[in-house]
């Protein structure tokens, strides 16, 4: 009778802890888990290989590059040339020959939103945007005729888990850096109930099978 009874209450616990973890959101979470300044490069990468699709080669394949403002430049300098390099370009620094591209870094920002549970009992879980944002100018430097001149805008959103953000942000560079948002009141004493009801279930059934 005993060794039924534990079993019983075994059984019950199993399956509390499974309903309780029943919507859990792991499998939501990012496959590879990249850096915020990775997706900075990723995403200039992206703005790159439009601007090269926008302006196509005529008579010069050349498209000298200036990235502005400097101290930022380096951030993203590498996936950006990578997406232009993607295009029937050749890049150089200046050439009077060809086309000049103006590149002005208006924003690179980390957004952290929704900050939730996995499951009741899991870990903590929060929206993690990236967005990068660039105002460029081509002109062709023979005829002085601007050739495009429009911002571009480029962002990735996915979820990541708290305890995972100091890896995924540089503490010397400001711009890899949010904000948490407040959790709700209830995010601090939910599992707590969800424990006391648990044994309070557990007992209850405790004295229904005795009796």
């Amino acid at each position: 009778m005993g060794r039924a009874f534990a079993q019983s209450i075994h059984r019950v616990i199993v399956v509390l802890i499974l309903t309780m973890n029943a919507h859990a959101q792991t499998s939501d979470l990012e496959e590879k888990i990249e850096t915020n300044l990775d997706l900075m490069r990723e995403l200039a990468e992206r703005i790159g290989e439009r601007v090269t699709e926008t302006i196509l080669p005529e008579t010069s394949d050349t498209l000298s590059i200036v990235i502005r403002p400097v101290e930022t430049a380096w951030y993203i300098e590498s996936g950006l040339m990578q997406g232009i390099s993607k295009g029937r370009w050749t890049i150089a620094r200046s050439d009077r020959r060809g086309l000049s591209a103006e590149f002005g870094v208006r924003e690179l920002q980390v957004n952290y939103s929704n900050i939730r549970k996995d499951g009741i009992l899991g870990s903590r879980l929060v929206d993690r945007t990236v967005t990068v944002t660039m105002s460029v100018r081509v002109t062709d430097e023979r005829s002085g005729v601007i050739r495009l001149l429009q911002d571009f805008s480029e962002s990735r959103t996915g979820m990541v888990r708290v305890d995972a953000i100091r890896e995924l942000e540089n503490p010397n560079i400001k711009i890899t850096q949010g904000a948490l948002p407040a959790e709700g009141f209830f995010a601090g004493v939910i599992e707590p109930l969800i424990a006391l009801g648990a044994v309070a279930v557990a007992v209850f059934l405790l004295f229904s099978v005795r009796s």
